[in-house]
């Protein structure tokens, strides 16, 4: 099934997936739509992969651009988190001219505490990287 389903996703500007932008980056205030816990560890490690590739914002066509390695740390602030609703910032750092991209997310809470960081090696398959 598609993550999507499970997601309540609201995007803080007018930054969208495959809106051809200037710049590869995206935010959103997410949540699980299934209950209102507050993220744990193995819910953050899923919500970090939950939105869009930061670089389909600077395409204008769907493409497939899968996650290729993912790390995750958390921060502190995951140990006291309250609020189903997380934001996260996902920006593409790097894109090579043979379709591999570095992708940076952050998350915090609706206090902002921050609460986890990750990095994602990515690839572009079908077009080449701009």
């Amino acid at each position: 099934m598609p993550i999507g389903q499970f997601l309540e996703v609201r995007p803080t500007d007018d930054r969208r997936p495959y809106a051809g932008g200037a710049r590869p980056v995206l935010t959103a205030w997410l949540r699980l739509t299934e209950d209102d816990e507050p993220p744990a560890p193995d819910r953050m490690i899923m919500l970090m992969d939950a939105l869009a590739p930061s670089y389909a914002a600077i395409l204008t066509a769907p493409q497939p651009i899968p996650t290729v390695e993912l790390t995750v740390r958390c921060a502190d602030g995951l140990a006291g988190a309250t609020s189903p609703w997380i934001v996260l910032r996902a920006s593409t750092t790097w894109a090579s001219a043979d379709g591999w991209l570095n992708e940076h997310i952050d998350a915090w809470d609706p206090a902002g505490t921050h609460l986890a960081s990750a990095g994602q090696l990515r690839t572009v398959t079908g077009q080449a990287v701009r």
